[in-house]
């Protein structure tokens, strides 16, 4: 008698500890899914906030436009001042951000010409308008144009390489907002001689 009481609470204790780590391995499986959701959510969250917003509620847009391949480029700058920046990408993801630091440095970073001449078609009036940074060897050309001869706008961005080679990436002019000649406004940026490039 003695013998199989002693052998029920064998058995009572080894079940009433399976149990309890069966419980525990449980809990701590779907504390680990609610932490990796937690932090799938977190890097969601900042995926969208990072990567899809061209212009930021500081923000105010300087020049851009859509390419002929669906792609954005926006110049924006603080609506204060306090920087300057490029950014190009998709819809839904900003593929480059030039300069990466947005401080008032930013705006030394950029070169801008433009050349004007009045008097309508009569006088074959034109505005060429550029802006040009380098980053990582490439020499990034935003241009601007307008004819008044043909009454055309043009818009694009001129890439060069290290070995003189462009990459021409086109503009849709009917995308065009705003103006590289808003620069000027600023007192940040002075004209350089960088010649006029479209």
């Amino acid at each position: 008698m003695k013998r199989t009481s002693f052998l029920y609470l064998v058995l009572f204790i080894l079940f009433s500890c399976n149990g309890n780590e069966a419980k525990s391995a449980a809990e701590t499986e779907n504390a680990g899914h609610a932490t990796q959701e937690n932090t799938k959510l977190a890097d969601d969250t900042a995926i969208g906030r990072n990567t899809t917003e061209f212009v930021l509620g500081n923000e105010e847009v300087i020049y851009s436009f859509e390419t002929k391949k669906g792609k954005k480029m926006v110049v924006v700058k603080n609506k204060n001042n306090a920087y300057i920046q490029y950014r190009f990408g998709s819809k839904g993801k900003i593929e480059m951000e030039f300069p990466a630091e947005k401080t008032k440095e930013s705006w030394k970073q950029f070169k801008y010409n433009s050349y004007w001449r009045g008097g309508g078609k009569e006088n074959a009036g034109m505005e060429i308008d550029n802006l040009q940074f380098t980053n990582k060897g490439y020499t990034y050309l935003i241009y601007r144009t307008y004819f008044a001869e043909s009454e055309e706008n043009s818009a694009g961005i001129i890439i060069t390489d290290s070995n003189k080679k462009e990459t021409r990436i086109n503009g849709v002019p009917k995308t065009i907002n705003g103006c590289i000649c808003n620069l000027e406004d600023t007192g940040l940026i002075e004209k350089t001689d960088i010649g006029l490039s479209f």
